[in-house]
């Protein structure tokens, strides 16, 4: 997973949550965001299979 380097003041709300929770969860889940009527995986959180 490509490091979280951009500083937190940079950042949209939304994505200080997404950072904040993806800290909290294991490395391994998968993290979705309700972003009005869709679900996203931010671009952090996508790996190659």
């Amino acid at each position: 997973m490509p490091p979280m380097t951009a500083p937190e003041s940079n950042l949209t709300p939304m994505m200080q949550q997404y950072r904040r929770v993806k800290r909290e969860i294991p490395a391994d889940a998968l993290l979705l965001f309700r972003l009005g009527d869709f679900y996203d995986a931010q671009a952090t959180g996508y790996c190659n299979t």
